[in-house]
Order: structure tokens, then sequence, then C-alpha cells
């Protein structure tokens, strides 16, 4: 499952079973994930919600205040260096699958696993989100923005290399760089379909 993920959205996961374990907990709950988000401020899913006007350290505390008390530290048990996730953690997970699949993106960032905590809105995380007024919505408009922005600054440079190669200079791959710009066009153009789409249903 985990081979889509993208480096960032690994490290969330990694630091969601991190507060896990720290919480002497048995598993990886929904507001470990988020946690493990805010751990990684540089991520998109932390630059959306800093877009949305949230504060990472406010959202962090409200996290903390409404997880259940900590385990009983002085009982020494035995436990798997990874937690099992419980069945609303499941979920977000695989929302963040579907979130990625309508898209139209075969790898699974930051921002789905944002989109997967929002959308299980039984979660402790998807509360808080809540109580932030952060949406599914909002969360998805500013993805596509950002998207949009990210493939756009790589279309400039994929571009900027071709104009290289035009005035002389070699290029290692022709054919691969052909390859990037094809892809760059059929991510912008679904990028497009996604945002046209949206503003038809407004």
């Amino acid at each position: 499952m985990y081979e889509r993920f993208t480096e960032d959205a690994r490290k969330i996961m990694q630091s969601a079973n991190q507060r896990a374990c720290e919480s002497n907990g048995e598993y990886c709950e929904t507001e470990h994930i988020l946690l493990g988000l805010l751990d990684n401020p540089h991520s998109i899913a932390a630059d959306i919600l800093r877009n949305l006007g949230s504060d990472l350290k406010q959202i962090a505390a409200m996290v903390r205040e409404n997880m259940p008390p900590l385990g009983d530290k002085s009982i020494v048990t035995s436990k798997p260096t990874k937690l099992p996730q419980t069945p609303l953690a499941k979920k977000v997970v695989e929302y963040a699958i579907e979130g990625a699949r309508n898209l139209k993106q075969d790898y699974l960032g930051t921002e789905h696993l944002l989109y997967g905590l929002i959308r299980e809105a039984n979660g402790i995380a998807g509360q808080v989100l809540a109580h932030f007024g952060i949406t599914i919505d909002k969360v998805r408009k500013e993805t596509l923005s950002i998207l949009g922005l990210t493939l756009l600054q790589e279309g400039v440079q994929v571009l900027n290399k071709g104009t290289y190669a035009l005035k002389g200079k070699a290029v290692e791959d022709p054919t691969e760089l052909a390859k990037t710009i094809t892809a760059l066009c059929q991510n912008l153009s679904n990028v497009t379909i996604i945002v046209t789409g949206e503003k038809k249903a407004t």
C-alpha cells in the first residue's frame, strides 16, 4: 500500500506511529496521523492549512486536549515497533487513496492524507479540523491551486531545457524530455478539467 506514498507522506505515517507509541496506546489513531502531519511543517498539507489561515500549533494543541488520557507508563509491555491502525485510521488512508484517484494522480501525498482526515468526520482529527473551519471543499480547491502552480513551474523548467536543446546544447535524452513534456501537459489538463468541473457545478 505504502509504495505509492510520497516521501513526505511516509514521514507523516512514521511520525504518526511514533506519536501513538509515545501515548502508550495500542493503536495508531486519526489524531496520531494529524499530529504526524503537523510534525512535518514543510509538506504540501501544512502549506494548505497555513494558506487557509490555520495555525499549526493551535491545531496540535486542540488535538492533544481531545486525546484520551495517556496509558499507564509504569506498566512495561512488549509492543511492536509498528502499531496497528484503528478502523477509523484505516478509513483515512482509504479516503486518501480515493482522493488521489479522483485527481487522476498515481501517487499519494500529504495533501491526500489531509483530505482523508477531514472526510473521516468521526475521528478526533476530523472533528478538530472541522472546528477550525477546514472543509473538504476548501482543501480540494487549495490543493488544485498548489498543484497547478507546481505543474506550471515544472513545465517552465522542462520547456527551458528544451529551449536550450534547440539552441544547440545537448540534451541527454530527447525522447525522455518529450515524454516528460507530454506527462506535464496531461497533468495540467487533468487539473483544468477538475477545476472547470467544479466551477460548472457551483
